[in-house]
């Protein structure tokens, strides 16, 4: 999966460094719900990132880090429990712009995405195996939505997202291991300003 998303980074960078004098650069910030029945039941239903991304003519690219650490301690007689959690993630979007109808553009666009999540517990000083496991896995995508013109500069995209998903858990003590695989449809908010 990695090798996949590598591949496809450097095909639209060749394409894009044929033309760079169309190319335009912007950021933004990113909202987005896995799981369009959930979306209403509060914040944790939701995951946040920032992006970078080049348009060129009608194609646009982004990237999207992924970084969390969160370590915290608890104690309840006599027992002292210690957990930390880690998460790294990289993934990509391309899209495709239709032409502008007043300030609406609409848009598909595919992508994939490859992240490692781990939390480790112990207590006492000892690993818990329920709670002590590593995570990977990968997404591929599909998008369809609209692009808000709402200056020269900005714009707010909205769409729905259809994607694939697989991950394995590694348990740390017992070295056991389990597959999921599913799909979702979520829903995917931005807002993005080009320089």
């Amino acid at each position: 999966m990695k090798k996949v998303f590598l591949a496809l980074m450097a095909c639209l960078l060749i394409a894009t460094a044929a033309n760079a004098q169309d190319v335009k650069f912007y950021a933004g910030a990113r909202l987005y719900s896995p799981n369009t029945i959930n979306m209403f039941n509060g914040l944790n239903s939701w995951t946040n990132s920032l992006f970078v991304g080049f348009e060129n003519n009608n194609l646009r690219f982004e990237i999207y880090p992924g970084f969390y650490y969160n370590t915290s301690e608890s104690e309840t007689d006599p027992n002292k429990t210690e957990s930390k959690t880690t998460f790294f993630g990289l993934g990509g979007n391309v899209y495709y712009d239709f032409e502008e109808a007043g300030f609406i553009t609409p848009f598909v666009g595919a992508g994939v995405s490859y992240g490692k999540y781990s939390t480790e517990s112990k207590t006492n000083g000892v690993k818990q195996n329920g709670n002590t496991y590593k995570d990977s896995g990968y997404t591929l995508n599909a998008q369809g939505g609209v692009s808000l013109s709402l200056s020269e500069a900005w714009n707010f995209d909205v769409a729905l997202d259809l994607g694939y998903r697989g991950s394995e858990r590694k348990y740390s003590v017992s070295g056991s291991k389990t597959d999921s695989k599913g799909t979702n449809i979520g829903l995917d908010m931005k807002i993005r300003y080009a320089f």
